[in-house]
């Protein structure tokens, strides 16, 4: 019976032991997400008389969740908002990104968002850029 209870005991201090490992080899690692079409957006020919909004979605590939905030937008003429401050493990958030398009041709905005985990902080820039033009119509006759 002493043989037993001996190796339960062993049994529990190795597993014990093993997910200390685990979760401080977690806290160490550096969080980043998947950016779904890349950092950079084209908006193309876009008119001029309303705002350009657009979506990037994140994806968080790890086994744990990372915050998610907005650090700085490129001017004032655009704003951020995410869709939540956390992504859960191998979950998505949405960086919601407006720009107003102002007495302006060329259009080149950006935003920092920072993704942590623990005391590790990533910063990454999304960009969107276009021209403030005529649009084709798709409903043309023939």
């Amino acid at each position: 019976m002493n043989i037993r209870i001996s190796i339960l005991l062993l049994a529990v201090l190795l597993l014990l032991f093993g997910l200390g490992i685990s979760t401080k080899m977690r806290r160490n690692e550096t969080p980043d997400v998947q950016v779904a079409g890349g950092l950079i957006y084209d908006a193309g020919a876009i008119p001029g008389d309303r705002p350009l909004m657009h979506t990037f979605q994140l994806t968080n590939p790890h086994s744990f969740p990372v915050g998610l905030s907005i650090v700085t937008t490129g001017c004032e003429c655009t704003t951020a908002t995410v869709s939540a401050p956390t992504i859960p493990p191998h979950g998505q958030a949405d960086v919601i990104v407006r720009v107003t398009l102002e007495d302006t041709k060329d259009i080149s905005s950006g935003l920092c968002f920072a993704v942590t985990h623990g005391d590790k902080r990533v910063e990454n820039w999304l960009l969107i850029t276009g021209h403030v033009g005529r649009v084709a119509s798709s409903n043309k006759k023939r």
